[in-house]
């Protein structure tokens, strides 16, 4: 059934609707066959007052569950968006919790068409949530868990989506992941996405906000600060709050220095979707394969360590 979320998404000019999902989308100046799909990081859309110069499908996932909720329905309505409207190239963007929401459906979405070619950037996006990644101390994650124990459907999802580590072992998908190199935390998650067509794209500092430092491109100091403090009084994103650095000046001046190097986030989205997959190799399937079995390894050694835990 439609219903209200239909009739929701329908007001929004995107006509697609996915209970619990909400969407909205801006249509570029200039004429493009292009598609950003941004997923939000908190309940309201992410970067909505950006001009990407092309199509934008804003995704906003009001109960923060990282976009794990009937992740399938929503990879395969994006996907008949996508068709329906006759776009050529599609990238899929998110921060944090948004990042993790881009990986994974960007991977439903290339499992589906796999002759079709399909992009994503992930800005410090969090990579492994099932099994239980000790790692991760954001406050969502933790009442992602509570709520997944609670409920049945939601922990189905969790098991089959929450892990996009393997996400570059998807042949017909692009990926840059943007991390932090003092962020030890971001660095270790991006770590765990590799594959040839994978890229990781490490900018100055720690803070976990990394789009800024692309956002932020040609802005001097002052609208630096502006722009990071409009993001955080406007975000209902507790984590975004909770990783906000102490001092502020800080942050300001690191994104500063680096958004004089970096290029803005536009000029960014159009070199990877410049890209295209490289050929799987035996080499590259025989790493793939050995990340794999390791990755097995290091999550059958936590469940044990768990386990142990819980009997001491």
């Amino acid at each position: 059934m439609r219903g209200k979320w239909f009739e929701k998404a329908k007001a929004s000019g995107a006509e697609i609707a996915v209970e619990g999902y909400e969407f909205a989308l801006k249509r570029g100046e200039r004429t493009s066959r292009d598609l950003v799909v941004a997923f939000s990081s908190g309940r309201r859309f992410a970067l909505y007052r950006h001009d990407f110069g092309r199509d934008a499908l804003y995704v906003a996932d009001p109960q923060l569950c990282y976009f794990l909720k009937e992740a399938d329905g929503l990879a395969r309505e994006i996907l008949r968006f996508v068709e329906r409207e006759g776009y050529e190239r599609v990238i899929f963007a998110g921060s944090s919790k948004g990042g993790f929401g881009a990986l994974a459906v960007a991977r439903l979405c290339a499992r589906r068409r796999p002759a079709r070619t399909f992009h994503a950037v992930a800005f410090s996006p969090q990579v492994r949530l099932f099994p239980h990644n000790p790692a991760l101390y954001f406050s969502s994650y933790r009442r992602l868990e509570r709520r997944a124990s609670a409920r049945p459907g939601l922990m189905r999802d969790l098991r089959r989506h929450g892990d996009v580590s393997n996400v570059g072992a998807q042949p017909n998908l692009v990926v840059e992941i943007v991390c932090a190199r003092d962020s030890a935390i971001d660095r270790a998650e991006a770590r765990r996405v590799a594959g040839p067509n994978v890229s990781h794209r490490v900018v100055a500092g720690a803070t976990h906000g990394t789009a800024f430092h692309f956002m932020c491109h040609g802005m001097d100091r002052a609208e630096i600060r502006e722009r990071i403090l409009r993001a955080y009084r406007r975000s209902g994103d507790a984590d975004l709050r909770q990783t906000r650095p102490s001092d502020l000046r800080a942050m300001v001046e690191e994104v500063a220095r680096s958004a004089v190097k970096e290029p803005s986030l536009n000029n960014l989205f159009e070199d990877v979707l410049s890209r295209r997959p490289a050929p799987t190799t035996r080499r590259g399937r025989l790493l793939a394969s050995a990340r794999r079995w390791l990755d097995a390894l290091a999550v059958s050694a936590e469940k044990t360590r768990s386990l142990a835990l819980g009997q001491s």
